[in-house]
């Protein structure tokens, strides 16, 4: 016997809604139901909202005092949704054949609690998908004869059938968990806390709950189920930014140097293999940390080492009280110059230089002045170019401000009646970063 199914489906000006909602209603089954969130003021979508509301299985709930807030329309729909399973859709999917009795049949194992597939298509415009691929997307879409020759289009296909298998079905599967579709068992949504409705605006709050979700059973990435991106305008640039933003209130909310890593790189087996080297190494070296007292508005940077096994970064924070995280310094939870001075071990050259660099660049970001104890040691490890190489990958945010990958980014002059090193950029960088 089939589970019944409550599809959710948030709407905000997608042009090609009334595609999106046929295409969904053709897989319903008898007791499934639709429940529609809309959160647009565009009166041209009035009517389709009304015509929609009038069908027995589907809900039309209107947000318009919370607008673009993904978290808080899906929570919504979730709240009104009377089955044991929940479909997330965004209003700008299509759906060209029935996949939804696909991922209910996975559900059906105990193992996974949540199911996800591939989402074909392009972030433009349609002027842009047609005039770079010389096609009629929208037609080809459409015909029920013609969308399949979509899948052989590079550009179309989901960037995730690149990654490598360990990655999308081991324990990092929450990093590719988008919510353009998912099925999830409602119980355990629950369980993981919902949708949290701090992200705001574009980005990572599909991640975020995939990683709670991950806490309660396994996520499945079905690569044979397929759905396509309905073409619609889009700031590209404030997509990056906010997704940005909503990266480092993901850090801030869990502290942990599998975030800061999300942030700074984009993610591969071998980038993972080489942290573990990286850490391996660090771990067997006994050197000098830095241990003083701190200076309220200061902040202060161990390097790892076999004293301090994930990094040492400290600080009082507002209440005096002294804090400690364990990180690297890849990625800080602090806004745009919180701090007035940053202090980093003379070890952080120990390092391999792209993090070093990147490391370097975090805390003038998050500081108005950065120095480096100047306690010169003449020990260097040799790490491998392998390693290197790992370490000097691109950014996922590599598009909207300037990666330092080497020292040379950066201007040092030295103070020897303080015994430290002051530390400037040779380069500017946009900073964009608010919690």
């Amino acid at each position: 016997m089939d589970i019944s199914i409550s599809i959710i489906v948030i709407f905000h000006d997608n042009e090609y809604f009334e595609q999106s909602i046929n295409s969904i209603i053709a897989q319903l089954k008898e007791n499934d139901e639709i429940i529609v969130i809309n959160d647009s003021l565009d009166s041209k979508y009035f009517h389709l909202m009304e015509k929609i509301s009038h069908f027995a299985n589907i809900k039309v709930l209107n947000t318009y005092e919370v607008r673009g807030n993904r978290s808080y329309n899906r929570n919504m729909g979730a709240m009104y949704s009377q089955n044991p399973i929940l479909v997330f859709v965004d209003g700008d999917i299509y759906f060209p054949e029935n996949l939804f009795d696909s991922m209910r049949k996975h559900l059906k194992d105990q193992t996974y609690c949540a199911v996800y597939g591939n989402t074909y298509g392009h972030s433009g415009s349609l002027f842009t998908i047609n005039n770079i691929l010389g096609i009629d997307y929208l037609n080809m879409l459409f015909d029920s004869e013609k969308w399949r020759d979509l899948k052989n289009y590079p550009l179309l296909q989901d960037s995730r059938q690149k990654k490598e298998k360990e990655l999308l079905s081991g324990e990092f599967s929450w990093n590719y968990f988008y919510t353009s579709y998912c099925m999830v068992k409602k119980s355990v949504f629950y369980k993981a806390g919902q949708f949290d409705e701090g992200f705001s605006n574009w980005g990572a709050e599909d991640v975020d709950l995939g990683y709670r979700l991950a806490q309660y059973g396994r996520l499945l990435y079905d690569n044979k189920l397929i759905a396509f991106h309905l073409p619609h305008k889009k700031n590209k640039k404030k997509n990056h930014i906010t997704n940005r933003q909503n990266m480092y209130y993901m850090l801030n909310k869990y502290k942990t140097s599998i975030f800061e890593i999300k942030i700074t790189y984009e993610k591969s087996q071998k980038l993972f293999q080489n942290f573990e080297y990286f850490y391996k190494t660090m771990r067997e070296i006994d050197i000098d940390t830095m241990d003083i007292a701190p200076i309220h508005k200061c902040i202060y940077c161990n390097t790892v080492s076999h004293k301090n096994k994930d990094g040492d970064i400290f600080y009082l924070n507002s209440e005096g009280t002294q804090e400690h995280l364990k990180l690297l310094g890849l990625a800080l939870p602090f806004n745009n110059k919180y701090f007035e001075k940053a202090y980093l071990s003379y070890n952080i050259f120990l390092y391999p230089y792209p993090l070093t660099a990147r490391i370097i660049q975090e805390f003038l970001r998050i500081s108005k002045d950065v120095y480096i104890k100047n306690a010169p040691i003449s020990y260097r490890v040799q790490w491998s170019p392998e390693c290197i190489k790992a370490f000097n990958s691109s950014s996922p945010f590599a598009s909207i401000y300037y990666v330092c990958k080497s020292l040379d980014d950066f201007e040092f002059k030295i103070m020897d009646e303080q015994k430290l090193i002051y530390v400037s950029p040779a380069f500017k960088y946009y900073e964009d970063v608010q919690l």
